[in-house]
């Protein structure tokens, strides 16, 4: 005998594993986005140390 599973329970199963996999893909992108400012952060900090290294000849 194959168990068959009620409808509603896949359901559930399936919704469950959809929001798992978008709380990864989001936990993702907040990574990333953190990342991200992390290197604009970098950039406008070197940028600013070049422009001032240039004007007051350190």
């Amino acid at each position: 005998m194959t168990k068959i599973s009620p409808p509603g329970m896949m359901n559930k199963e399936r919704r469950a594993k959809a929001l798992d996999l978008l709380s990864i893909v989001i936990d993702l992108a907040t990574f990333i986005t953190k990342f991200l400012w992390l290197a604009v952060v970098l950039a406008a900090v070197q940028a600013a140390y070049r422009y001032l290294k240039n004007k007051f000849h350190w």
